[in-house]
């Protein structure tokens, strides 16, 4: 069940980012560039998605949704 649930969240962010950064080497900068929302503390997101907590692929995800709802 835990493996599903990160695939889904995982599959989630990668849609949100197709739509909002349809070009691949920006939704790869944005991911490695370092981020100073107070979700990431300066952190690229990719650090934390790599930080190997479940808590942090729904904070990315639910980031990039609210970004997409915009």
């Amino acid at each position: 069940m835990d493996l599903l649930e990160r695939a889904s969240y995982i599959l989630g962010i990668y849609k949100s980012l197709k739509f909002l950064l349809p070009e691949q080497t920006f939704a790869d900068q944005w991911l490695a560039t370092p981020n100073d929302n107070p979700l990431f503390n300066g952190v690229a997101p990719l650090n934390r998605l790599l930080a190997g907590q479940m808590l942090d692929l729904p904070v990315v995800r639910n980031y990039l949704d609210t970004k997409r709802s915009s």
